[in-house]
């Protein structure tokens, strides 16, 4: 088991996957990772310091298990969100643990769905929850700055009300509280990459299109525990 007493650390660590992260607020400053290989299927646990919003998808090239074992139900995974009962173990290093291991992959493998053909739609396509959300993710990840709601819908060539209810049906939350948490991550792996003696608060927030430095700083410190000075200042210790 790896210890973390940082979200986006934590996030780094997870194998075999491309995930974008954001933690859903923080109550308690403490992630932990393990991991376990079940020939060729990967079997990873978690304990976690809050919920977690992710997208994104499986690059091991074979099944990948994640067994959330804290905050189950504040998960929501590419728009589904995770309940109490979804998955839950403990395997660890002793043979009883490794066979209830197999027995978690199994049972989680046999309940895969079978996709289903796409029905044949006549008249005007219309965007499906998972295809708004993918092209809302490939905006946000290709922009310079975090974009807002309606640039993101007027991307996407959605109303804002059918990307509020997207957000809120994928993720549980609105489109720009989404965009948000987004934003405070980047800010803080900026925050966390500087490593120049010269560089300042003010220039990594400007470099992410944001000017009003005092709302920013105190909805960061609410988020994290902690002001996006200190973060800079940790990082060049």
């Amino acid at each position: 088991m790896i210890q973390f007493d940082d979200f986006d650390a934590w996030g780094d660590a997870i194998n075999g996957a491309s995930l974008r992260l954001a933690c859903d607020g923080v109550e308690t400053r403490g992630w932990v990772l393990g991991a376990l290989d079940l020939s060729g299927v990967v079997l990873q646990i978690a304990w976690e310091g809050g919920g977690t919003l992710c997208y994104g998808g499986n690059t091991h090239p074979g099944p990948i298990l994640f067994v959330p074992l804290t905050h189950a139900a504040e998960h929501v995974v590419n728009g589904e969100r995770l309940d109490d009962d979804s998955l839950l173990g403990r395997p660890g290093g002793t043979a009883a643990h490794l066979a209830a291991g197999r027995e978690l992959t199994a049972a989680a493998m046999g309940c895969s769905p079978v996709p289903e053909p796409t029905p044949l739609r006549i008249g005007r396509p219309r965007l499906d929850r998972a295809e708004i959300v993918r092209r809302a993710m490939a905006m946000i990840d290709s922009a310079a700055i975090v974009p807002t709601a309606s640039a993101l819908a007027s991307h996407i060539g959605v109303t804002n009300r059918t990307l509020l209810r997207t957000f809120q049906e994928a993720f549980g939350v609105p489109p720009r509280q989404y965009l948000i948490l987004r934003e405070l991550h980047a800010v803080r792996r900026s925050l966390r990459g500087s490593g120049s003696e010269d560089a300042t608060v003010a220039d990594v927030l400007t470099r992410h299109g944001i000017w009003e430095f005092g709302r920013f700083a105190a909805r960061y410190r609410r988020h994290f525990g902690e002001s996006p000075s200190v973060t800079l200042a940790r990082a060049r210790s």
